[in-house]
């Protein structure tokens, strides 16, 4: 997978979560069903690829862009080294360039584009919608789930390709302890599960401030009723950028919403830590 992803690795200054409250390990990501239908294109949408591993607990985003094109060099990327997805993928694009209005299998069923029982609709052009969900399975068994987001937000699309924040959430995650020598004895340094089924996106904004605010908000949203939670957020000010980190712990969980500042133009992908400008706390 692209270095260029943004992933919830696990950051060295969150507090460590006490092994008595450890709650049990969430439960795994269940495999989806292709899904190649899509909306049709609407004036001022803005496009995401999200690409989930749950094999590794691992997800990334791309994007935003103005069309799903943009992002077809990073799906082909993705399912280069599964032959059946890149496979599958080439039939779609194949379906798109040849123009044909159906295909018959095996057993002469009739079937529409993308494997979609045809009824005489009108062929969608998938360099303007894309999927909704693709599922590359490797030989091994694993498998990636990769997402079209599509998003309605006229001012972010008006400065694309240009600078905007991009404001993403994960969470609860859990500790997983590290079983020691005895096995009546574990340790709380193990590392935090639940990436690949927590993680979404929130919204993308022109204005820092705009998407400090929607952090915040989100990190209330997430910690509602949980007791005694304790938050932290990091903001970087130097340079203008305005990116950062809100980050909430208690009840053997811990959750994350992170603002990123990209500036497609010059590549600008910006990571932060604690202990940059703009720290702060408080205690719900």
């Amino acid at each position: 997978m692209s270095d260029d992803g943004i992933f919830f690795a696990e950051d060295p200054y969150s507090p460590p979560v006490p092994a008595a409250t450890t709650p049990s390990s969430p439960s795994p990501v269940a495999k989806p069903e292709d899904d190649f239908l899509a909306p049709a294109p609407e004036p001022d949408t803005i496009y995401y690829l999200t690409i989930a591993t749950p094999h590794t607990d691992a997800w990334a985003f791309y994007g935003p862009t103005r069309t799903f094109a943009e992002l077809l060099p990073l799906v082909r990327k993705t399912v280069a080294d599964c032959p059946a997805a890149a496979e599958k993928l080439e039939r779609l694009l194949a379906a798109e360039d040849d123009g044909e209005e159906d295909d018959e299998d095996q057993d002469g069923d009739a079937y529409g584009y993308y494997g979609v029982p045809y009824e005489n609709q009108e062929k969608p052009a998938f360099l303007e919608t894309g999927f909704t969900t693709f599922v590359a399975e490797a030989q091994d068994g694993s498998y990636s789930i990769l997402r079209t987001v599509r998003e309605p937000n006229a001012p972010v699309a008006a400065v694309l390709p240009g600078p905007v924040y991009v404001v993403s959430a994960v969470g609860p995650l859990v500790q997983q302890p590290t079983i020691g020598i005895s096995s009546s004895s574990s340790s709380s340094s193990g590392k935090r599960v639940g990436y690949a089924r927590t993680s979404k996106l929130i919204r993308s904004y022109v204005v820092s401030e705009e998407a400090k605010t929607a952090a915040r908000r989100t990190m209330q949203d997430l910690v509602q009723g949980v007791q005694h939670v304790v938050c932290s957020e990091s903001f970087m000010q130097a340079r203008g950028l305005g990116g950062g980190l809100v980050v909430a712990f208690g009840a053997g969980r811990s959750w994350e919403v992170r603002v990123r500042y990209q500036d497609v133009l010059v590549g600008v992908r910006e990571r932060y830590d604690l202990g940059l400008e703009g720290k702060g706390s408080w205690r719900i």
